[in-house]
């Protein structure tokens, strides 16, 4: 009798406790939005090397030289600040229409990372990597985010003078040092070092690397740099990538050749 008693007390219990739990959860139409959380990394780029037949001299995007946002790059973060502006702002009213330092707490990461937190006293913080393409993408998306309106207040919100862009404000944007970066490549990470030591050891990294060094030597003849010389697999193809995107030469297709057939062998 004692231990039916038990059973029927631990039953109980049991069961009181999980019915609590699952009329505690609210029901989806009585939940209300928080926190949001995104990340994302700068627009399109020039390249960061030179490699013939295009040199730094032809990269004019964003003020000149490698790395360098695009118009394409400022188009595509003007995009996106669009539609966090219809996600939030239009659709959701999670957020106003007009910029407000007060409303929110806007965090931009390294390599992009927004945090709103609405229901905080706290001033807008943007924050980005000390970098021009990322800086200018930061500017580029808030531009989309919060674009000029009859929402802005002129003299409240910008200058009440006439050579001023109607309805333009600008929103700060905070440049992180990369000794606090969170999502950047560039972090220095003892432990992530130690792992690419034992990584370059495997017998199957080392085969990889062997032909992909192979690859290099061949495909660097094409630009008349010698085999010594010859730069990483990385190099190639992401200026051939961003080279592609804005100019056209038939020295592409044939180094275009010789890259997509070791692709689909590897």
């Amino acid at each position: 009798m004692n231990e039916m008693l038990r059973f029927l007390i631990i039953f109980y219990t049991i069961f009181a406790g999980i019915s609590y739990f699952i009329n505690a959860i609210p029901e989806e139409e009585t939940l209300q939005l928080q926190f949001v959380q995104a990340l994302w990394r700068h627009g399109d780029r020039a390249a960061l090397f030179d490699l013939y037949p295009i040199s730094e001299a032809n990269w004019t995007f964003g003020g000149g030289g490698f790395g360098e946002l695009t118009p394409n790059g400022m188009a595509q973060m003007h995009q996106l600040g669009g539609l966090f502006r219809k996600r939030y702002v239009t659709d959701n009213e999670f957020l106003r229409s007009r910029y407000s330092a007060k409303e929110a707490s806007l965090h931009v990461l390294p390599t992009w990372c927004i945090i709103v937190l609405p229901f905080l006293s706290v001033p807008m913080y943007v924050k980005s990597t000390d970098s021009n393409r990322t800086i200018q993408s930061a500017n580029a998306l808030l531009y989309g985010f919060y674009p000029p309106g009859g929402w802005m207040i002129q003299g409240v919100d910008y200058p009440n003078v006439p050579d001023w862009s109607q309805g333009f404000t600008f929103i700060p944007i905070h440049v992180d040092v990369i000794e606090y970066c969170a999502a950047v490549q560039m972090c220095k990470c003892r432990r992530m070092n130690e792992l690419e030591e034992k990584w370059a050891q495997l017998p199957e990294v080392q085969e990889v690397n062997d032909k992909i060094n192979a690859l290099n030597r061949k495909v660097a003849a094409y630009y008349g740099i010698p085999e010594n010389e010859a730069d990483q697999f990385s190099i190639y193809s992401d200026t051939w990538k961003c080279q592609r995107n804005h100019f056209n030469d038939t020295l592409y297709q044939k180094c275009h050749g010789t890259m997509r057939n070791f692709m689909k062998r590897h």
